[in-house]
């Protein structure tokens, strides 16, 4: 059932002992700073789990560059799902196991040239390519992205989150208050919040909401497996071709990789 901010608004007054004004008609803390703090507790959810996907388009530039600024390309980037070149029967493609030691080996040995990628590595929000994309050559960029504010009376928690999860979102935001609120009430409610969201340690914090809804998303949305796209032992016969005109290049590569 989906929740409007006001309904958490008005939960929360209650939970703050808020719901009296005073001769000026004022409550001690105004909607605008209890909306402030809910958007709060939805990023803090979004963070310990990305749930709101999305997906923009990447394309090469000049035919040289193999590294991609996804935090600038894209403004509202906060972590990478997917990236598909947009052709026919395109896989995804498959994050190398060895990370940006893969990528460093390949420049080291003049490995990394212009062709059609395969995999890629990350640090932080920065894309690097196993191989140089050609230019105009274009890709699906899946990721999941931060939160954007909700407005005070109309909007709902957005995506999956709007799913029954209004508990979760009230909890996650009393944790918010607890840390910018200094009264005992505040630190109190913070306090029985965190076992709501996170769990007891006395049951491996089995009993979290926070676990369940990571759960819940991951299956709902799934998530794409390693073996998607080409396994990465094959790279040694491409790599090899582009360098030598041979397929036969494999003894120029650790045994691991």
């Amino acid at each position: 059932m989906a929740t409007a901010l006001s309904t958490f608004i008005s939960d929360l007054r209650i939970a703050m002992q808020d719901t009296e004004t005073d001769a000026n008609g004022n409550y001690t803390y105004a909607d605008s700073i209890y909306k402030g703090w809910i958007n709060s507790g939805i990023s803090r959810i979004n963070r310990l789990r990305p749930f709101i996907l999305t997906n923009g388009n990447l394309t090469g530039v000049d035919g040289s560059t193999y590294s991609f600024d996804l935090g600038t390309i894209f403004t509202t980037f906060l972590r990478l799902r997917a990236i598909t070149p947009m052709i026919a029967g395109g896989k995804p493609l498959t994050r190398h196991p060895q990370g940006m030691a893969y990528i460093r080996y390949l420049l080291a040995n003049s490995y990394l040239v212009a062709d059609t990628p395969s995999h890629y590595a990350t640090q932080g929000k920065t894309v690097y390519f196993d191989r140089i994309p050609s230019s105009g050559d274009t890709y699906t960029v899946e990721y999941y992205k931060t939160h954007t504010a909700l407005s005070l009376t109309t909007d709902e928690a957005p995506g999956l989150l709007n799913e029954g999860w209004d508990l979760l979102i009230e909890n996650m935001t009393k944790i918010h208050i607890g840390h910018v609120v200094s009264n005992s009430l505040a630190k109190q409610l913070k306090a029985e919040a965190e076992l709501f969201v996170f769990g007891d340690p006395r049951d491996r914090f089995d009993s979290g909401e926070m676990g369940r809804f990571d759960e819940w998303i991951v299956n709902e949305l799934g998530e794409f497996a390693e073996e998607e796209g080409l396994p990465y032992v094959e790279l040694k016969g491409g790599i090899g071709s582009a360098q030598s005109g041979s397929s036969d290049f494999t003894e120029h590569f650790p045994e691991d990789w």
